[in-house]
Parts: C-alpha cells; sequence; structure tokens
C-alpha cells in the first residue's frame, strides 16, 4: 500500500527532527529512496527509505482504509481470501454458559514465527529495491515502521526474539542499508531498534556505550 509522502516524512522526523547536522531535503519527485538528507558536517548525502510493516495487503488494508472491516462482512474480495478466515462470536452468559451470536471474518491469527519472517521479508524486500536507487548517494538507511506490533502486550524480555533472530540479522548484514531503525511496541511502550553503523547519525554512541548498553539488554532480556 503507497504510503502518503507527508506521513513517511513524519516517520523520518523520529530521528532527524531537529537535527542542525542534517538537512532533509525536500523532493517530492524523489522515490529512489524516499529522501535524500545532507550531512552538513561531512557534505554526504545519503538516502533514506520509509516503509510499514503489514504481514499482508489485507491486513493494510484493514488498518488503513475506514469501514473495509465491514465491507468484509459483506463480500471477501478474491485477494482477501487467503488472509482471512471465519470466527465465531459468542456471547458469556453466565453459569459457564455461552450463546452463539455470528459469525465474523477476521484476519487470521499469525504466530510469533509470521512475524519474525514478515520483518525479514520486508528488508529483504527493500534491499531488492535498493539496487535501482541512486548510485551517487553515499549511503542508504532504512526505517521500519510496525504497523502489528505483534510483542505490544508482551514483556519486554520479548525482544530477544528480534534482536537474536538469525533470519533478520542475516538479511539486514547481507543488505545495502549502512543502518536499519525499527520503530514499534513492546509492553505498550514505543522503542526503537537500530542495527548497523552506530559510530554516527543521530542516535549515534561509543564503544563503551555501547557495551553498556549491550549488557543491560542481556540482563534485560534473559531474566
Amino acid at each position: 500500500m503507497k504510503v502518503d509522502k507527508n506521513k513517511e516524512r513524519e516517520i523520518l522526523e523520529l530521528v532527524y527532527r531537529g537535527e542542525k547536522n542534517y538537512k532533509i531535503i525536500d523532493d517530492e519527485e524523489t522515490e529512489k529512496p524516499d529522501f535524500i538528507v545532507k550531512n552538513i558536517k561531512t557534505d554526504e548525502l545519503f538516502g533514506v527509505e520509509i516503509t510499514n510493516l503489514y504481514y499482508n495487503p489485507t491486513s493494510a488494508k484493514l488498518k488503513n482504509i475506514s469501514g473495509y472491516s465491514n465491507d468484509l462482512q459483506k463480500k471477501v474480495p478474491k485477494s482477501d481470501k487467503k488472509y482471512v478466515s471465519t470466527h465465531k462470536i459468542y456471547l458469556d452468559v453466565g453459569n459457564g454458559d455461552y450463546a452463539y451470536l455470528t459469525d465474523r471474518i477476521c484476519l487470521k491469527n499469525h504466530t510469533m514465527e509470521d512475524y519474525i519472517d514478515v520483518i525479514e521479508k520486508t528488508i529483504l524486500n527493500k534491499q531488492d529495491k535498493s539496487k535501482n536507487y541512486n548510485p551517487d548517494l553515499s549511503y542508504l538507511e532504512l526505517f521500519i515502521m510496525d504497523r502489528e506490533n505483534y510483542f505490544e502486550f508482551k514483556n519486554i524480555e520479548n525482544l530477544k526474539y528480534i534482536l537474536n533472530s538469525p533470519k533478520i540479522n542475516k538479511a539486514i548484514d547481507e543488505s545495502n542499508f549502512r543502518r536499519v531503525y525499527f520503530f514499534t511496541i513492546i509492553n505498550n511502550k514505543k522503542i526503537i531498534l537500530t542495527r548497523g553503523d552506530y559510530t554516527i547519525g543521530p542516535l549515534s554512541i561509543t564503544e563503551e556505550e555501547l557495551k553498556n548498553q549491550k549488557k543491560f539488554l542481556n540482563e534485560l532480556i534473559n531474566k
């Protein structure tokens, strides 16, 4: 699903808003990648690709098109059929009894493995497209806005499933992206996970800071 340019910029500014050392180049025609940013100190131009993470096109439509859920109840388009299933709705009437109310067309349930797979797929998809980006840019960054938030109501310890995923790490390591920013929600808290060159950029840290962060994360997710 095509993302509005203004909404893409809002995601970009989660990292680059107010940064004096970086200038976002406003170019409505820029789509390969979505934005070009200039490092004022070094005069380097680099690209930033913005993408939203969804399990599938049907999930994207349900989250972005008003009334689409009700439309599905009337007729399921052919393109949506493999992503939805019929759920029976019951009402708790007390004493351990339930009364059947209706059927409801909903997205199929997804597992943690599905979630990890779609993160990997998103990175690989953008990696493939990056081959056609402006070759004069010094490097590329990828911003992934998580619209599924599988861990939203799960404990922070679940971070380990993302951080330690061989699939995700391999996809990032073998990509053209110097840095990847992953915006998600875990345990009702908005967080940014970063991977790649941490020595420069608005969220840069020192080797000592990185060492302390890794120690803190290991203690946090391996309780």
